[in-house]
């Protein structure tokens, strides 16, 4: 029996897959174990670690107090307070000074340190780092109530932490004549807390040793000590033990370790959700894995199959692109040598019509540009006869100075028409044309005209352009805009510019200039030119534009602010290749 060689490849293919898929399996079941006894691994270390941390923390305020009540004049200077023998008030002064001095050493020695007052019971005084206050009775009781269910230098008091040094040591510390009371930082034991918690992975806790305070870490507000308080049974000094806690419906695998120093549990809290997470992780990565096997070997089979496929599908998608006029699709190499021949043989008969085509539109562009040529040429005749005739007019006026200027004006006029070494020119050389035909005019018309330049942007000046797009709209501005107009008349020229067009604007104030006439102006720029129209100046332009630069470049007309016609020049930064090449010839 034959096969084909998609199924063929599926079988073999197929029979590679199934043992990796089985050994994904396995590798899950096994990974999934050891994920599981890591984790529970990383938070022993943790909380052994944490556990080390607080104590050596705590030790260290311990010690730097030991070390103030044994070093310091403390002893001396409560032996003179409490029979009253200093020298003088000024020695009082300067021991109580040094005495806040050392209080402030140790207070700024250790960051867990908020506060430290030296207590001295039987005169009922307190003095902190700043002022010397009575003793506040209440607050000595609750510590001695503390420091009697706590037998250590960590005590509880009011939800506040503090380590409470003697002379006499700490046992003894209700019989002390002064004590060292330290205010530790609530806040920095928190912190310390969180930086062993990830976010809501894990959470951190220290529990006081009969369950009278509770820190935690970020999410502490939820739990309460007596939520923890069972953990306290089954905690031994040096032993991290592992249980599972229900907290109000939420399950928590629970590490906790007991501190014999800080008379504390160190508990550590994950939610068996987070516990199993990455088991279940693990899982999805493995399901993944096989979908992603089941994935690659279905590609496989599609990049075999359009081995063959992509290259007639691409042969056919070329040829109906010949077949409907477009003749610049071209194959890529191919990998198989036959395709490959077949695509250079398509792409080398496309590239010969091209050029037949290029060819022909060559030579009806040339034949368009003539046909501009004459439709120019209609423009030059009564605006020579009416300049000859204000010319004559000038001299026989004996107006000899003004007859001279215009003389030199239509030399500038006639020289830049009569130009046919070029038919592109830049927008500068197109303006200054357009402002001496302007210019001209404004001589004959005298002071029934006035018009409003705006000079042209440097920015501009050197934009190609065609050569007679400007001066035509200007003399439509007479005869059709200016003719019947009985008060002065005005003329606008500007300009308007963005990244990829330039507007020559051309206003005036024409009085006779209707909604219909403009509707119809509308509709003969839509048309082919038409020489019948009273707009074939206008109308050429806009052909011209559309030749020379494509969409969307053409003259677009509205009414403008000042009454009359508003004429749009639209122009692009740059022309189209075959426009811009015929133009030149």
């Amino acid at each position: 029996m034959k096969y084909s060689i998609t199924r063929r490849l599926f079988v073999r293919v197929f029979a590679l897959i199934l043992p990796l898929l089985l050994l994904q399996g396995c590798v899950f079941i096994w990974s999934r174990s050891m994920v599981t006894e890591e984790i529970r691994s990383s938070a022993v270390s943790n909380l052994e670690y944490l556990q080390s941390v607080l104590e050596r923390r705590v030790q260290d305020v311990v010690n730097a107090s030991n070390t103030i009540l044994t070093e310091a004049e403390i002893g001396p200077f409560y032996a003179e307070l409490a029979h009253n023998q200093f020298e003088s008030v000024s020695d009082y002064y300067i021991q109580l000074a040094e005495i806040r001095r050392t209080l402030r050493v140790l207070k700024y020695s250790n960051e867990l340190i908020s506060e430290v007052s030296l207590i001295f019971p039987l005169e009922g005084i307190v003095l902190d780092t700043s002022i010397l206050t009575p003793l506040d009775t209440a607050f000595l009781e609750s510590l001695y109530a503390a420091a009697d269910s706590q037998p250590t230098h960590l005590l509880s008091v009011d939800d506040q932490l503090y380590s409470v040094s003697s002379l006499s040591g700490v046992e003894s510390i209700a019989r002390a004549r002064i004590l060292l009371c330290v205010r530790l930082q609530n806040d920095t034991l928190e912190e310390a807390l969180n930086s062993y918690s990830e976010n809501n992975a894990r959470s951190s806790y220290l529990l006081g040793g009969t369950a009278n305070y509770l820190l935690g870490s970020s999410g502490a507000d939820s739990i309460a000590a007596q939520d923890l308080a069972p953990l306290l049974d089954s905690a031994q000094e040096g032993t991290v033990i592992q249980s599972r806690l229900n907290i109000r419906g939420t399950v928590y695998e629970a590490f906790v370790c007991y501190s014999k120093r800080l008379q504390a549990g160190i508990i550590q809290l994950i939610p068996s959700r987070y516990y199993n997470q990455i088991p279940r992780l693990i899982g999805l990565l493995i399901l993944l894995l096989c979908m992603a096997t089941v994935v690659v070997l279905i590609s496989l089979l599609r990049v075999h199959s359009r081995t063959v496929g992509r290259p007639v599908s691409g042969l056919q998608s070329a040829f109906r692109e010949a077949g409907n006029g477009n003749f610049s699709a071209r194959l890529p190499e191919q990998e198989v040598l036959e395709f490959d021949q077949l695509a250079k043989g398509f792409n080398a008969m496309a590239e010969h019509i091209n050029r037949l085509i290029d060819t022909n539109y060559r030579q009806t562009i040339r034949l368009q540009s003539a046909e501009l040529k004459r439709l120019q040429a209609q423009i030059n005749p009564h605006f020579l006869y009416n300049s000859f005739y204000f010319l004559r007019h000038l001299i026989s006026s004996g107006e000899h100075e003004a007859a001279e200027e215009l003389c030199r004006y239509l030399g500038l006029y006639f020289q830049y028409i009569t130009r046919g070494d070029r038919n592109t020119l830049t927008l500068n050389d197109e303006i200054s044309h357009a402002v001496n035909y302007l210019t001209i005019q404004l001589m004959r018309f005298g002071d029934t005209v006035e018009a409003e330049i705006q000079p042209l942007p440097e920015s501009v000046k050197e934009l190609v352009v065609p050569r007679l797009i400007v001066e035509p709209v200007v003399e439509n501005c007479f005869k059709h805009g200016l003719n019947t107009t009985e008060d002065m008349g005005r003329i606008r020229l500007r300009y308007e510019e963005n990244a990829q067009t330039v507007s020559v604007i051309i206003e005036n104030n024409g009085n006779d200039l209707t909604e219909e006439g403009l509707f119809r102006l509308h509709q003969s720029l839509e048309s082919p030119a038409d020489e019948s129209t009273s707009f074939t100046g206008l109308i050429n332009t806009h052909h011209r534009l559309k030749l020379f630069y494509g969409e969307p470049a053409g003259v677009e007309v509205s009414r403008s602010p000042l009454g009359g016609l508003m004429v749009r020049l639209r122009l692009k930064r740059a022309p189209l290749d075959n426009a811009k090449e015929e133009d030149r010839t």
